[in-house]
């Protein structure tokens, strides 16, 4: 447990550095949000057209609220993730084992700034992998009771719609910190992570009840009920 705590300190850390620039005059940088007064018609992609297909995705899909406004954020991208090769760490039929992790992300216009929003489902076959237990080990560190340092805070009762929800951050560690992101992790019914991560380099959420009150309105439209 220890060392699943120092690599959770170091990944945390790490996230502080990788800053998202949001000087959109720079054309050497990655592009910008688009604006909708550009022309940009947000659109998310039907089942059919999403890439990597399991079941296990099928049904985490289908939990993600189709929003295409959020706030001052707007829809963006679906990324369906994959894990290839690696059937030496467990040999299954069939050999290529795809890990169920689905992201929808959004920007806010004109900005660099991005919410990435990622469901991931335990039970699919990856997560029996020596890799995939280790990545479930590391993720789930953040509700251990010793972790406050990392920044992490639990979700306050109100408003809260699962047992197993923190907001992190090393910006709100008591032993201070920086960091451009801050997060919302939910643990469901001992098989769903839902995380949901903001880039803030402007720093307005200086608190984690600012966090929870602006994402509580799309954790509410979620389509998972806790079992």
């Amino acid at each position: 447990m220890k060392k699943l705590f120092f690599l959770a300190l170091i990944f945390i850390s790490l996230n502080a550095f990788a800053q998202i620039e949001t000087d959109c005059d720079d054309l050497n940088k990655l592009a910008c949000c688009p604006s909708l007064e550009s022309g940009y018609i947000p659109e998310i992609l039907p089942w059919d057209k999403v890439g990597s297909k399991t079941t296990y995705k099928e049904a985490i899909y289908g939990m993600f609220p189709k929003i295409l406004e959020y706030k001052e954020f707007i829809y963006r991208d679906l990324f369906s993730s994959s894990f290839q090769n690696l059937e030496e760490y467990a040999p299954l039929d069939p050999p290529t084992l795809t890990n169920s992790k689905l992201s929808f992300s959004y920007c806010i216009p004109n900005t660099r700034q991005v919410m990435k929003v990622e469901i991931t489902d335990y039970n699919a076959p990856f997560f029996e992998t020596k890799i995939g237990k280790a990545l479930k080990d590391l993720d789930l560190v953040v509700f251990q009771p010793n972790v406050i340092a990392l920044g992490i805070h639990n979700h306050s009762p109100l408003n809260k719609k699962y047992k197993n929800s923190v907001i992190a951050s090393t910006r709100f560690s008591p032993y201070g910190g920086k960091s451009d992101d801050v997060q919302y992790v939910a643990y469901v019914s001992d098989r769903y992570l839902i995380t949901i991560t903001i880039d803030d380099k402007p720093m307005r959420f200086t608190e984690p009840i600012q966090v929870e009150e602006f994402i509580n309105d799309y954790v509410s439209q979620i389509n998972l009920t806790e079992k």
